[in-house]
């Protein structure tokens, strides 16, 4: 089912860390998201690790489906701190440390995600966003007497993949009326007057624009979203500073520092670089240059939005949550997908003698891509070496 939490979100890493020569799945951005009274966690906080109570929901995206296509100045600097040279430039990953400093460090930022709620079974049951469909991230957070000014930024999809941790398919997220929305907390205390500054929106494709505008209900501002076709995938992202004005004799209250950043889940490598199983040089080149062939992910052009800071008051009659009805995804087919995923296994069939890995027909799911082979017979005096 499709859910909504908040609370803080660290960026957490990067599945998978091989430099370009090999370009086995998933690759997804990972984060972390600590939610108001333990909402939706359970009792395995790693994998295979039930003895170890979660106190987060891990969350993933793809970054062809997501990070590469961000516009907007915020998340722009994001897409700079893993690709060199900014999106959509050759993949090379490297270190992330700037990019779990730009998401707030050992504290985190506090966010609200929306993403496709269910349980990891391919890495060890704990529950998981995935595919993140929304986030919106509090970047500062200012006091200036009873002003409170706060800097967001935030995307939203009605698309994605769940990577290696379930089936094949886009995961569409529909909404009957057509409209998206994005919610921002209001600051406690504050006159629900918000004002606008330093707005920016970018649609993913121009194919297929939205118009982004703003409302607010009693207790949240929302980003509007209406895309000009909701049945197809779409895109958008954004930013803007909200300034807050708290009522006469309200004090706003200091957030308490969080405890730190969550202990680190065990990084999902689908695969390792399997080019270091080849020791033949020639062997190596060869299967270098195949993964090579692969396609990328179809280029889409982004455009940027004309968006009003005018912030509406709007009712908004409830949803299926507010009835106490969940959403669920529907289930499309990927032929872009399928098509680089069928030249993957002819490639990897091709050179599996060199790999020294055994490779299934179909790629039911992206996290068994591959098994290593395992020995013929032990060494003599020696027991088998685990795998």
């Amino acid at each position: 089912m499709i859910a909504t939490h908040q609370g803080p979100v660290w960026f957490e890493s990067i599945s998978g860390t091989h430099l370009g020569d090999n370009a086995l799945w998933d690759d997804d951005y990972n984060f972390d998201l600590k939610p108001q009274r333990e909402a939706g966690l359970t009792r395995s906080g790693d994998q295979g690790q039930p003895s170890q109570p979660a106190v987060t929901i891990h969350m993933e995206m793809d970054p062809t489906e997501s990070i590469n296509h961000l516009g907007s100045t915020w998340w722009q600097r994001a897409q700079g701190y893993i690709l060199p040279g900014g999106a959509l430039s050759a993949k090379a990953i490297h270190s992330t440390d700037d990019l779990h400093a730009m998401f707030g460090g050992q504290h985190g930022l506090y966010g609200v995600v929306t993403g496709l709620f269910g349980l990891d079974a391919e890495h060890g049951g704990q529950s998981e966003l995935h595919p993140i469909y929304a986030m919106a991230v509090r970047a500062s957070d200012t006091v200036k007497g009873n002003k409170i000014q706060q800097h967001w930024a935030y995307f939203l999809r009605n698309y994605g993949n769940e990577g290696g941790c379930a089936s094949a398919g886009l995961h569409m997220w529909d909404s009957p009326g057509g409209d998206y929305f994005v919610q921002i907390p209001k600051v406690e205390g504050a006159v629900m007057d918000p004002r606008l500054s330093e707005v920016q929106a970018w649609a993913w494709d121009k194919s297929n624009v939205s118009r982004v505008s703003f409302v607010h209900s009693k207790d949240w501002l929302v980003v509007k979203i209406r895309p000009q076709n909701a049945t197809t995938p779409f895109g958008v992202d954004g930013e803007f500073t909200v300034e807050f004005t708290l009522a006469d004799g309200a004090k706003q209250k200091r957030a308490v520092p969080q405890e730190g950043l969550p202990k680190a889940r065990e990084t999902e490598r689908e695969s390792a670089d399997l080019a270091t199983n080849i020791s033949d040089p020639e062997a190596k080149a060869k299967f270098q240059a195949a993964m090579r062939t692969l396609p990328p992910a179809p280029p889409k052009e982004r455009v940027r939005l004309e968006v009003s800071p005018e912030v509406t008051a709007e009712k908004r009659a409830p949803g299926a949550a507010g009835k106490g009805k969940s959403t669920s995804a529907r289930v499309v087919a990927d032929p872009t997908q399928q098509q680089r995923e069928a030249q993957l296994i002819q490639v990897l069939q091709t050179h599996q003698q060199d790999l020294k890995v055994e490779v299934p027909a179909n790629l039911n799911s992206k996290a068994t891509v591959v098994r290593s082979k395992p020995a013929a017979t032990a060494p003599a005096n020696k027991p088998p070496t685990a795998e």
